[in-house]
């Protein structure tokens, strides 16, 4: 073949690479950009925000607190003060991050001169449902995929040619990772790992294994001041079920799901989302075996298996987990499928049939424009309102136009202050957030002590209280705060105008001095055989949406007994003292029953503490107050009734007994408690 014709050959395949090269990056680009602010940002969006507006000391203080290195809230304060803090905006600089990940993924792989694989695996994760959705919310994790490729091409540098220089660019990479996500740790020890063992076998091996190591000392040196944030955040990080354990099956199906497509809850899922993920993972194995003949294919396959076994490995003994924990390694696990990928084409391609060649094309060819029907399916998927990011946008909106100067809004939990502020900025509205801090602490829920002395001085200095409430369960599993409005507030617009994001606006009928500890309106004092005291309890109407206001605020004020009428609801409050430790859960019940109890008229059972705060995990000492909205049937009767109280285990459905006692307006008959009289008006 003439020169002439061999050079003009190559000039065309580089001329070819460079145009699916460009159309990647426009590819990777467009889909990322495109309803790049379609969604509301959302609680985790919301801090990112609050700690890039700070101070430079200040966001260190707050960072430091979370779980999270605060390289990436540094960079988005700088980028904030170029581009503003709109939505588009701020999540613009995660687009930045995810398109560059596809750019280095094709650079790593003209490194290693894979250039078909790179092009396939740029191809899957330009249009990765899960890899667009981090490159459209304002968190670290697009750029921590670029993390662990220049780690995976930098560490392979240093360990085959052992250049100064590659030494120095390599700590620097691990140490710009670890300051954008400690989870980079998981790629580093594997690495540190294989410049061990090759160290060792050298003579003398101190100088070697220093000659090696050296980076991961520049690393650990930089490090250190963050190091101790990092230790106290592992050791006391509550924002997970720390009293739980982690599903293996189901976070695996998870993971291997989210990897090729998203996360998706199984009653949406697209039927070829499994069967599909199965063969990307049979492919990404095929790949390792196939790139494991190369020196930088074993390099590439340890990169990515040996975090994801290690990230696996730790969720398990701190049962705290999510796909995106493992973004670092996605687009080498991409790479590895890519690889599996051109394996069977090459092997179909070497068979001695002149149809075979035509045959792989066209498999590569609609396999891939599979993958771009499907995915895209799965990403349209994402903007489900049962797994798209929580709507703040919208009711926090609405209190923001709606609100009037000096109105009062309670937070709960209160870890959404962050998020609020950003969509409610009216600096003549007071944010009251219960329990206070920016991050969910599972280990301590709201309580009473807390609650207490936050609305009596909102009531005196408050007219109307607006309520949003996000994870209220898991942030106050006592309900204090939606139990005492419903008690002693009235509703102008009871919570629930969104599904995720609950608003409520209420009049205040009275200034309030809640004592503390909390004291019942109907005391009781009657214990049971398991050492729980029903201390007492509260009961208020709640008025339907079309009933006046006028008539709430004038029941509030009369407070004549515990009164209800036909077709209303009931809301009952018990009043549990705990004075001794309980060891299994228990169910709670509210009955409203004939004044001699024999014929039950409406019902309401509850878990107490239902799964967030359950029944042994209350203390000794504790008044934990749980609320039974007790539903009245509209047919029932005008006259007298009774309230049938108890408790009974939910394994066996055995009562708990209460210990003989009579107090006025109280006695118990047998295995309950029956509390009255109630008035029953007239709907």
């Amino acid at each position: 073949m003439p020169p002439s014709h061999s050079s003009n050959i190559q000039h065309r395949r580089r001329i070819a690479r460079q145009g699916l090269t460009l159309f990647l990056l426009l590819l990777a680009f467009g889909v990322r950009a495109w309803q790049l602010d379609a969604q509301s940002l959302w609680h985790d969006e919301g801090l990112s925000w609050w700690f890039a507006r700070a101070p430079l000391l200040q966001t260190l203080k707050e960072v430091a607190g979370t779980e999270h290195p605060p390289l990436y809230f540094l960079t988005l304060g700088v980028w904030m003060r170029l581009a503003g803090d709109s939505a588009y905006a701020l999540r613009f600089l995660s687009l930045i991050g995810g398109v560059l990940s596809v750019v280095v993924l094709l650079a790593l792989g003209r490194r290693w001169r894979l250039y078909a694989t790179a092009h396939v695996a740029a191809f899957f994760m330009a249009l990765s449902p899960l890899h667009i959705w981090y490159s459209q919310e304002v968190r670290s994790y697009a750029w921590f995929s670029i993390v662990g490729l220049a780690l995976a091409y930098l560490g392979w540098r240093w360990h085959t040619r052992g250049w100064p220089r590659d030494g120095w660019l390599y700590g620097a990479a691990a140490i710009m990772g670890l300051y954008i996500h400690t989870f980079t740790a998981f790629i580093l020890a594997p690495h540190a790992g294989i410049f061990l063992v090759s160290a060792w076998r050298r003579r003398p091996r101190l100088v070697g294994m220093w000659r090696r190591l050296w980076p991961f000392g520049l690393v650990g040196l930089a490090f250190l001041p963050w190091l101790w944030p990092t230790l106290r955040q592992l050791g006391t990080n509550r924002t997970y079920w720390y009293w739980g354990y982690l599903d293996v099956p189901k976070v695996v199906q998870s993971t291997a799901q989210a990897f090729l497509y998203a996360s998706l809850l199984e009653s949406i899922r697209p039927v070829f989302v499994p069967r599909l993920t199965f063969l990307a993972w049979l492919l990404a194995l095929v790949g390792s075996a196939y790139l494991w003949r190369r020196q930088e294919g074993k390099w590439t396959v340890v990169t990515m298996w040996a975090p994801l076994v290690l990230t696996l490995g730790m969720a398990y003994a701190v049962p705290k987990y999510a796909p995106r924990y493992v973004l670092d390694v996605q687009p080498l696990w991409f790479l590895l499928v890519a690889a599996g990928i051109m394996a069977v084409v090459h092997w179909v391609s070497s068979l001695d049939d002149p149809v075979v060649p035509c045959m792989a094309g066209t498999f590569l060819a609609l396999l891939l424009a599979g993958y771009a029907v499907t995915a895209w399916e799965v990403r349209e998927l994402t903007s489900d309102p049962r797994v798209a990011r929580p709507d703040f946008r919208g009711p926090v909106t609405f209190v923001n136009e709606k609100a009037q100067p000096g109105d009062a809004v309670i937070l709960v939990g209160g870890h959404i202050e962050a998020i609020t502020r950003y969509y409610l900025r009216r600096p003549d509205v007071h944010l009251y957030p219960m329990p206070k801090g920016l991050l969910l602490d599972l280990g301590n829920p709201l309580r009473w002590d807390e609650v207490a002395p936050a609305f009596s001085r909102l009531t005196h200095q408050h007219s109307r209280v607006w309520t949003i409430f996000w994870q209220e369960d898991l942030a106050d599993p006592q309900r204090l705060v939606y139990s005492l409005a419903q008690t002693y507030f009235c509703p102008v617009m009871m919570p629930g105008l969104t599904e995720g994001v609950d608003v409520g606006l209420y009049l205040v009928v009275k200034p309030l001095t809640l004592p503390v500890p909390p004291v019942p309106q109907h005391p009781i004092g009657i214990p049971f055989r398991n050492g729980l005291v029903l201390a007492g309890l509260d009961a208020a109407r709640v008025f339907p949406p079309t009933a006046s206001v006028d008539l709430c605020l004038q029941d509030r004020r009369n407070g004549n007994g515990i009164r209800v009428a036909a077709g209303e609801t009931l809301y009952v409050v018990l009043y549990f003292q705990v004075t001794q430790p309980l060891p299994n859960d228990l169910t709670g019940f509210v009955h409203l029953v004939s004044p001699d109890g024999a014929k039950a008229y409406a019902l309401a059972d509850r878990l107490l503490g239902d799964f967030a705060y359950p029944a042994w995990r209350w203390q000794v000492g504790e008044i934990v107050r749980q609320e039974f909205p007790l539903q009245i049937p509209p047919e029932t009767r005008e006259g007298e009734y009774a309230l049938e109280v108890g408790l009974y285990h939910p394994k066996t459905l055995q009562r708990v007994d209460p210990l003989p006692k009579q107090v006025p307006g109280a006695r118990v008959d047998g295995s309950r408690i029956l509390v009255g009289p109630v008035q029953v008006l007239p709907p």
